[in-house]
């Protein structure tokens, strides 16, 4: 190895501790991620998708799970989902809220959501009056709203979701990719189609 090419080495193996060495401090200073909380991607992740300019919800949070999350600024069309239960339930929730929740999804279940009618006994509530519907209770839930009316404004659906490791997480969080707000959860709940074509035939 001649001079240049060691001095180079030399520069890259320092430049990696020091970036490792940044990280490991940002980690340690990392704010505590839990449910509830609302990690939003930073220009360190440039045009990623799905998760470019995303902000993200944290539903479930642990050291051997790690993080189930659902992206909610990203809103959708029913139909461009037409074919889910046959049809049928692309046509019941059309008049409700959908945003995609992340890259992974169970092709037989692949809805979770958000919604203000829920059951304190059996749904996670993630602040007052705002309950969360894994896939089970999402299942169910439609059955349950195929034979009564429905409120189209208190359902929050989401096309799939997104999951880190524990540790990945922390690590992209040390690394400046998220940026975390720990407040109380506050966030717009979206307007539904529904509530839009009531508020434009008022006027």
């Amino acid at each position: 190895m001649n001079l240049i090419a060691c001095r180079n080495h030399s520069y890259s193996v320092w430049k990696r501790k020091k970036e490792h060495k940044q990280a490991l401090i940002n980690k340690l200073a990392a704010p505590k991620v839990k449910v509830g909380t609302i990690p939003f991607a930073t220009e360190r992740l440039g045009d990623s998708p799905p998760f470019a300019k995303s902000k993200i919800l944290i539903l479930k949070a642990g050291q051997e799970s790690g993080f189930m999350c659902v992206i909610f600024n990203k809103r959708l069309r029913w139909s461009s989902y037409p074919d889910l239960d046959g049809g049928q339930t692309a046509e019941l929730l059309q008049d409700t809220i959908l945003s995609l929740g992340g890259p992974v999804m169970d092709p037989e279940k692949p809805l979770l959501a958000l919604s203000r009618e829920g059951d304190p006994s059996t749904d996670l509530e993630l602040s007052p009056g705002v309950y969360f519907l894994d896939h089970e209770s999402v299942a169910r839930r439609i059955q349950e709203l195929k034979s009564r009316d429905l409120n189209p404004s208190d359902y929050w659906f989401f096309v799939g979701y997104s999951s880190w490791s524990h540790e990945q997480l922390f690590d992209e969080i040390g690394l400046g990719v998220w940026d975390v707000d720990n407040n109380q959860l506050d966030f717009a709940w979206p307007v539904s189609i529904y509530v839009s074509c009531i508020s434009c035939h008022a006027i």
